[in-house]
């Protein structure tokens, strides 16, 4: 039985989802009305320089704002932008908890514990990101996503925040924030990105979580599926009341 917390949070992200779906559907409305107006200044000779040169603008904005940056970055030559990050990837971490438990000599301690997986998705207007748990026992939304670049190795680095939500209401600590550094390694399409990330779970007792995340590259390009609901949360690994 889903309990009223866990179908408000899950009702929270679909809403979301509407919420960009909509945002899709006015800017196909917005492309329809470009047409339209151009079509009228073919009827109308006296405004048809005027309606022709703002339908030209719009529409170049709005097909920029769509284009993928791997794309436009071969055409430019520009390492922003050749970037090519674009797919689904499995998440792991390693998480500062898991040694704070076993010994530092533990092998078990050191190693990666797969939490869910990403699907990154690159444009001129910005970078989107979408989380998937493997159990569906956290909600996580990536609230921001930008891509940036090291001054000291000038490697590019992606960073994302997220704010994610335990579903279980029995969890000492039911929601937090956290923060992820990824290095994106040489290369056309980067198989590995790889980094550190931290949270602020029970910062109050002393008991914040950080480690080392890896993002594996399953799949090349976004496609048109998208994954079914976008959660995920960098916890603590392997603890059997947080789940993994």
């Amino acid at each position: 039985m889903v309990r009223p917390r866990q179908f408000r949070a899950r009702f929270e992200l679909t809403w979301r989802q509407r919420l960009s779906s909509a945002a899709r559907a006015v800017t196909t409305s917005l492309v329809v009305a470009l047409a339209i107006v151009l079509l009228f200044a073919e009827l109308q000779p006296e405004l048809g320089t005027t309606l022709k040169a703002l339908a030209v603008c719009a529409a170049l904005s709005l097909v920029a704002g769509r284009v993928r940056l791997p794309i436009l970055g071969r055409l430019l030559g520009l390492w922003q932008l050749a970037l090519d990050i674009d797919g689904d990837y499995l998440v792991e971490v390693r998480s500062n908890a898991v040694r704070a438990r076993r010994s530092s000599a533990d092998a078990e301690a050191r190693l990666y514990s797969k939490i869910g997986t990403a699907r990154i998705d690159t444009r001129v207007s910005g970078v989107r990101m979408q989380l998937m748990s493997r159990k569906g026992r956290k909600c996580s939304e990536a609230v921001v996503c930008a891509l940036r670049q090291d001054k000291t190795s000038n490697r590019p680095v992606l960073f994302y925040v997220f704010d994610s939500l335990v579903l279980d209401t029995t969890a000492v600590c039911r929601r937090h924030l956290g923060t992820a550094c990824l290095t994106i390694p040489p290369g056309h399409r980067p198989a590995v990105l790889e980094g550190t990330y931290w949270t602020d779970r029970d910062w109050e007792e002393g008991r914040n979580t950080a480690g080392r995340i890896r993002f594996h590259r399953v799949s090349v390009g976004t496609g048109s599926s998208r994954p079914r609901v976008p959660i995920l949360s960098h916890g603590r690994s392997r603890s059997p009341q947080e789940g993994e």
